[in-house]
Order: C-alpha cells, then sequence, then structure tokens
C-alpha cells in the first residue's frame, strides 16, 4: 500500500526549473534514498513534500490525502536537517516536548520519556546540544520528530555531521527505531554506502528528475544507463559485437547465454547499433597463465582484496581479487554471463 504519491511535480527557484514532471511513489513502512550530485533536485524535492516550498504543477498527496493547500504545520511531516536544527536555549527535554503544545503536561511528560527510552537518551534530559556529541544530537532531533507521530519522516543528509566510526552504528539504530514503530521516510545523501545500509529502495537523481528507482541490488546489478553505474560503483566498459541473440563476443572472448542477452531494461538487443558491456571489477575472474592474453601492470591493496589494472588487447580493465600478484604476470580473464550488463549508449566516451 502506498503512503506517498507525487505526480508530475514541477519546482523552480525564480525562473530555475529544479523538479520537472517528477513522479515518485512510496510504500509503507518504507525507506527511500534520494541519491544524486549536488544540484540535481533532492533537497528540493524534500522540501516540497515537506510544504517549504510551492510547487508549480503536480500533486502530493500522503496517506491519500492531497497536501497541495495544506500549511507545513498540519502535514504530519517530521523533518530532520543536516545540522539537527536544535533550539540551543533548551534542555534536551524541552527540545523534545517542543512540538507537543497541544497535548496535557502529564501526557507530554509521558511522550518524552517514551522517545528518550526509544533513542537511548537516558541521564541527558536536562543537557543542553553544545553538550552532547553528534551522534547524540542527532538522537535528539529523531525523538523531536518522532514524539509528534508523523505519518513521514523526511532525513536531509543525517549522517553527515556523524564521525565515521559512529556512523553505521547511528544508521543501524536509526534504521530499526523507524521499522519498529512503522514510519516511512526519505532520506537525501550522496553516499552510496549510507544508501546500501539505510534504504529499502533508493531513488537515482539528475537533474531534477529520477532516473531509476528500485532496490540496492537492483540498481547495481542491472543500471539502466551509464550515469546510473557509475553512481554505484566503478564499472569496466567493454565494446561488445553481437552475434546472435544468445552470444556476444568482448575482449575477454565469447559469451553464451542460452536464455538470451537483453539490455538491461530487459528490452531485446537491436544488432544493428553499437553495443556495449558494462562488468564490475569484482565480477572478472583472474587466472595465472603463461599464454594468457592480458598483463597485469599495476597493483594496490586496499584491506582485503588487491585492486589490479591489466591490459589486454590494447585496453585497460581493473580486476578485484583476494590473491597477490605480481606485476608483469601474463593472465587470463574470464566473467559468468550472468554479470553482463549490456548498454546501447556510447559508453566509450
Amino acid at each position: 500500500m502506498s503512503v506517498l504519491q507525487i505526480n508530475q511535480l514541477t519546482c523552480q527557484y525564480g525562473n530555475n526549473p529544479i523538479l520537472s514532471g517528477l513522479n515518485l511513489t512510496l510504500e509503507d513502512n518504507d525507506i527511500l534514498c534520494l541519491l544524486g550530485a549536488s544540484g540535481c533536485g533532492k533537497t528540493t524535492l524534500l522540501k516540497a513534500i515537506a510544504g517549504l516550498l510551492p510547487a508549480q504543477q503536480g500533486s502530493i498527496h500522503l496517506a491519500g490525502k492531497d497536501l497541495t493547500q495544506v500549511a507545513v504545520e498540519h502535514r504530519h511531516i517530521g523533518l530532520i536537517f543536516q545540522d539537527y536544527a536544535l533550539f540551543p536555549h533548551l534542555t534536551v527535554q524541552e527540545n523534545i516536548a517542543f512540538g507537543l503544545t497541544h497535548l496535557s503536561a502529564d501526557k507530554k511528560q509521558k511522550t518524552v520519556e517514551k522517545m528518550t527510552a526509544l533513542v537511548r537518551l537516558d541521564g541527558l534530559l536536562q543537557r543542553y546540544p553544545h553538550q552532547l556529541s553528534g551522534g547524540q544530537q542527532q538522537r535528539v532531533a529523531i525523538a523531536r520528530a518522532l514524539a509528534c507521530q508523523p505519518r513521514l519522516l523526511l532525513l536531509d543528509e543525517p549522517f553527515s555531521n556523524i564521525d565515521s566510526q559512529v556512523r553505521q552504528e547511528m544508521i543501524t539504530e536509526i534504521r530499526s527505531i523507524l521499522k519498529q514503530q512503522h514510519i516511512p521516510a526519505i532520506f537525501v545523501t550522496h553516499s552510496k554506502e549510507e544508501a546500501f545500509a539505510f534504504a529499502d529502495k533508493i531513488a537515482i537523481m539528475q537533474q531534477g528528475k529520477i532516473l531509476q528507482l528500485g532496490i540496492a541490488q537492483q540498481l547495481y546489478e542491472n543500471p539502466i544507463n551509464k550515469f546510473v553505474a557509475d553512481f554505484l560503483g566503478h564499472c569496466n566498459y567493454l565494446v561488445a559485437r553481437y552475434h546472435s541473440a544468445n552470444q556476444i563476443e568482448t575482449v575477454l572472448g565469447f559469451h553464451h547465454n542460452p536464455e538470451g542477452f537483453y539490455y538491461t531494461d530487459g528490452t531485446a538487443i537491436d544488432p544493428q547499433k553499437p553495443l556495449y558491456c558494462l562488468l564490475r571489477p569484482q565480477h572478472i575472474q583472474l587466472q595465472l597463465d603463461p599464454q594468457g592474453k592480458g598483463v597485469i601492470v599495476d597493483k594496490l591493496f586496499v584491506g582485503y582484496f588487491y585492486q589490479y589494472k591489466v591490459h589486454i588487447h590494447q585496453q585497460q580493465i581493473d580486476v578485484q581479487h583476494y590473491q597477490s600478484f605480481e606485476i608483469g604476470s601474463k593472465v587470463t580473464l574470464s566473467c559468468v554471463h550472468q554479470s553482463l550488463c549490456l548498454l546501447a549508449e556510447n559508453c566509450a566516451e
């Protein structure tokens, strides 16, 4: 069941369009990541959903209600900013209770106590924001947002100000809280690692549009184009030659697929168009071979595997492998057909 539906949304600053005809559906209890480069419209979309930025065209429905004419404070949406936006002159307790003015003193206190236990802020209620660590400040912001029982939570770069040593812990903890409380969320980041760890689904944005939306594995293994592929991780691009629906050829050799080869969007390959093969470095098998056509020209140890650059048939290919091989070694490269992603666009540029 969808909790949020956005149809043909268009937003602009002055005469500059930022979002153009954007469509998006968020399922109940899902966590969606808006992932893209700076200036692609991620934060603009959050502001439009929250009511902080008017829409020139389109509609936004939350739990079946049209939000077009609904004021910010009546949208039942929680918003957590990059800097947490805590009130410096208020204690932790007062910050959490800030939006609960409609409750009696007794209910307000019980809500604060419940939120305090949920985000593990016991013993910190009388402290001020400047007396807290970054992770503790984020917990206060989460507690304040959840105390109002939002139908949707929006988070703008929520982990950027947290030390890297505790970031993964906070990602796991906040995701667990949102799932426990059955609150759907949309968060903005430019980090694919954060997106993979926190989100149920990822929407890749470029120039105010969503290029592709799906679960992380789907986007990573079947990117719809070169931009999506590169944004989610390093790729090799090989010119491919089409022989038949079941056979193509690259510098690695012939590749057979009894079920047939298709573009990553599922459409049939056009034999008349140039064909390019996307291959992740970790999907390539490397084997020492005195008669091999490839030569290792560079090697880098990165902690739990080696990154190799292999020169083969006037092309350089990046490969990941757990074993150590000497630079200058001759090798054979291969891959399984399931790891091949085929694109029609010119990836050689």
